[in-house]
């Protein structure tokens, strides 16, 4: 996140190598969208996955109503 302008390889997140494969970005020419929403997908599963385990771990019936 605190890298300069120009990425490096170890410096780049999920969503910006998702953008850049999409859009096209600093060493990337070619675009493609196919495996943009693949990278999509990927991530959207690992939050979905994240997500239902910090539910299950941390859920106090007390504090639901």
């Amino acid at each position: 996140m605190f890298s300069p302008v120009n990425t490096e390889g170890s410096t780049i997140v999920p969503v910006v190598y998702l953008y850049d494969i999409v859009f096209g970005g600093k060493g990337i020419t070619e675009r493609d969208a196919g495996a943009g929403a693949a990278v999509g997908v990927v991530l959207t599963l690992i939050i979905i996955a994240i997500y239902s385990i910090m539910n299950l771990t941390l859920k106090d019936s007390d504090l639901e109503y």
